[in-house]
This record gives structure tokens, sequence and C-alpha cells, in this order.
């Protein structure tokens, strides 16, 4: 039973994408295929250039749509394999409305095979597909490796109707050379994207801290590029762990040369979103049991993925140099009045805001067996993000509590010192438990149960210090 969310790849499962049962009656994976390669007219074809060349398209969602008997929607399109590709990885990218953000291969005859198990979510704005001023969109890189489609056969690519947003989806398609390796810098060489300029990225990053080196007051353009550059790169270069581990990337470079005013920044660009002096980098380090290397004399502000390195003793407070990292600092704070938390997962940072102030900072929580570190502890009170609110009774003692849409309690979590500690209960919409499950210091630990909406227990396990027994 998992009580806390965490951060993982996604791997596309055909049957995960399907609709849940409606009426009774539950849309499998062979119905869904069958109703396809029934209504293959509903799906614009789409002519390939050969083996090499790659294709642009676009393609209307929406307008003519295949409906199944629960009122789920499809559209798409359909292409034949070229000559010579089965030899070849099939590449692409797509710019689509999140609203038809479901998609899949599925061949015009014969027997479904699993095709897409992996994709990379597009970081940056391309030329010939991509608005600047219409990013809230689904943008996609993504490899099918050779052998998965055969020359000559034809495929449906199907997308899903989630909502109402029936623009095109564009892109491009190509079929390749096979090569082990395909990360974002080979499928955009690949299929010949070209990044838009430089400021049309920070837009697209929503970039406070982009905006300051594009600043020309205080940053040279080849400095401000370089940075901003690698800000995708720390990103790229980010793998998350099945367990809830990141492997990423932080990058640093000599002097910045023309070593702006800090105090002339803020003037103009308003407060940072975080600050941290390297005295508090070291003990979290000495608390992680890691190395202890942090200059205690420098103090970084975060902006978003920069930080901006200045010395404390310095008088002038000038930028010593950029750091940039995957870790996104805006989201530590909400910026409204309202009590609430923000938190950065690669940094184990929890930060707690009031008046869009902060007022309390712990590294390590609401991580399971993870022991805390408190660096400032909060007032009493109610701090909310999202459907989840964690109320703060003070002396180490919290209720991390989750709600319904409708503002029904779906989960209440009890605390002590810092960890998750007692009977944990879960709730549906109606009130009726979902389940109960024992803590001690922040792990499971205790019989665990899952209750049907009928009240029968679904699943009932014992865990001992975190492990199913």
């Amino acid at each position: 039973m998992k009580l806390k969310s965490i951060a993982f790849i996604v791997s596309i499962s055909l049957t995960a994408l399907l609709p849940v049962s409606v009426n009774a009656q539950q849309v499998t994976q062979e119905l869904l295929i069958e109703a396809l390669q029934k209504n293959v007219e509903v799906f614009e074809p789409l002519k390939l250039n050969n083996v090499g060349q790659e294709t642009d398209f676009k393609v209307n969602l929406g307008k003519s749509v295949l409906t199944l008997d629960n009122g789920d929607k499809f559209d798409g399109f359909r292409f034949k394999v070229p000559k010579g590709a089965d030899e070849c990885d099939f590449l692409w990218y797509f710019n689509t409305p999140t609203k038809w953000a479901h998609w899949y291969l599925c061949p015009v005859e014969g027997a479904f095979e699993q095709s897409f198990s992996s994709w990379l979510d597009a970081d940056k704005i391309y030329e010939d597909f991509d608005q600047p001023d219409a990013l809230n969109r689904t943008r996609i890189l993504q490899k099918l490796s050779a052998g998965h489609l055969k020359a000559g056969h034809e495929y449906i690519m199907w997308f899903r109707r989630m909502g109402d947003d029936d623009s095109p989806v564009t892109g491009r398609i190509l079929f390749a050379k096979s090569n082990e390796k395909k990360d974002y810098q080979d499928i955009e060489k690949a299929l010949k994207l070209k990044p838009q300029p430089i400021s049309v990225q920070v837009k697209a990053l929503n970039s406070n801290g982009g905006k300051i080196l594009l600043d020309k007051e205080f940053f040279d353009a080849g400095y401000a590029k370089n940075r901003i550059n690698s800000v995708f790169t720390s990103i790229r270069r980010t793998t998350r762990m099945r367990s809830g581990v990141f492997i990423t990337m932080k990058m640093s470079v000599p002097p910045c040369h023309t070593f702006p005013s800090f105090s002339e920044i803020r003037k103009r660009h308003g407060e940072p979103d975080f600050i941290r002096a390297g005295e508090e980098s070291n003990t979290v380090a000495d608390h992680a049991g890691g190395s202890v290397d942090a200059d205690s004399n420098m103090i970084t502000y975060y902006y978003d993925y920069f930080g901006f390195v200045v010395k404390k003793d310095n008088p002038k407070q000038t930028v010593e140099q950029v750091v940039t990292h995957a870790s996104n600092f805006a989201n530590v704070n909400s910026g409204g009045e309202e009590p609430s938390y923000g938190q950065v997962s690669m940094e184990n940072l929890t930060v707690l805001s009031k008046g869009g102030k902060e007022v309390g900072r712990f590294y390590y929580f609401l991580e399971g067996g993870k022991e805390p570190l408190s660096i400032k502890s909060p007032p009493k009170g109610r701090y909310k993000r999202g459907n989840e609110v964690l109320e703060f009774l003070g002396d180490g003692e919290w209720l991390w509590l989750t709600y319904h849409k409708d503002g029904s309690l779906a989960r209440r979590v009890p605390m002590k010192n810092h960890r998750m500690e007692g009977k944990a209960e879960g709730f549906y919409v109606d009130g009726t438990p979902s389940f109960t499950a024992g803590h001690k210091d922040g792990q499971l630990d205790g019989k665990a149960v899952r209750y049907g909406e009928d009240g029968s227990i679904s699943d009932e396990s014992l865990f001992i210090e975190g492990r199913r027994q």
C-alpha cells in the first residue's frame, strides 16, 4: 500500500491507458483494437517519405472520431511503413493538445503487439512546430526501435480525447538507421529539429532566473546563453529512479566576468525563490552522510533553475558565478498570502510559507524512514498545497491531510517527531474507509488493510519497518 507518491519514469502500457468500466462494460484491449481495425477510415491517411527522409505532418483532431459505446473518443492518423524500414528506428516529434495526450500504435490488420515503452518530454521550443505563445501543450520526442514496425504494413497512431480542445497535432516522423542510443540530442539531430532563440526557451521554462541572465545590464549575451543551455543539459541528464532516488547534475563555471551587483538584480527582478548559505549546505550534506565541501563564505540566491552565488563578506555583493541545476526552486513558494508549502524533490527540501514569506524549512521531510532535518520550525497552523494540507500542531506533531475534489477528507496521516507515526486512515467520498495502515518512525509498520467501497477487505498485509512480511 502506497501512502506517498514518488517520482519515477513512466512506461507506457496500453491497458493502463484504457478507460475504466462504464455501465458494467469494461473496454478491454481486445475490444479497442477490434474497434480501431473496423473503423480504419476514421483515421486520416498520412503518406511517409522514404527511409532517411523526414515527413512533416499536421492532422486535425476531433473532426472525425471513433466513439466507443462508453463514450470514449479516438482520433489520429494512419501510415504505411516505407520500403526498407524493417531495420530502421521509428523516430518522431509531436505537439498535441493536452486533451489528446494518450497515444499508441495499432496495426490496421493482424495481431496487436506492444510497441512504445517510454518517451522524452520535449523541453525546448522548436521552429516550424511550436508557438511561443501556446506552450500549454503536450510535446514529445520518442523512439521505437527497429523490429517493431514492418515495411509495407499499415498502422494507426491513435490519440484518446480527454477534454475539449480539438486543435491539430503536428510533428515530424523519420525512419532512420538503427542506433542503440537515442537521447534528446540524438533525436533532435536525426529529425533536424531547430530550437527557437534562447529568449523563447527561457519563456518555455517560465524562468525568472533566465530573464535575469538575459538582462544585458548585468550579463553578456554569450555567458547568458551558455548558462541557460546548461540548465537544459542538467534537466536532460537527470534520472528519476523507481525507488524515488534522483541522479542529477549541477553545473558551475568560472567567474561571470561582469560581476553584477546582486542588490541591483534584486531591485529589478524581485526576491529570490530560495536562499541558502554554504553552512547550511554542509549541514545537510553531513546529515545525509555525504562530503562537506561547500564554501561557508558563499551564499546562493536561487531563482528557479539558477543560483546566483555571492560572497557574504563582499560589501558590494557582486555575483561571482551562476550555478545551474534541474531543480525548480520556484516550487517552494506559491507567492500567495495563504499559508502553503512547497517541495523540491531532488533537494529533499520542503519549505513552508505564509504571506509570501518563508516560515519553515525541512530536509528529508515526508520521505518515509529518512530522518528529517529541521532548519526552521514553522508556527502552528495549516499549510496547503493543492488538495493536501500539512497541519502543524507543535513539538514535531503534524496531521498530513488529503481531500477529495468535493472537499471531503480522503486521507489522514498522524506524525510525531516530524515523521509519520501511528494509524493512517483513508476514506471514500461518502466517508467509508478505503484503507488503514500503521506507521512507526516514518515507515509502514503493522497491519495495512485496503477496503472496497462496499466495506469488504480487498487486501491485507503486515509490515515491519517498511517491509512487507
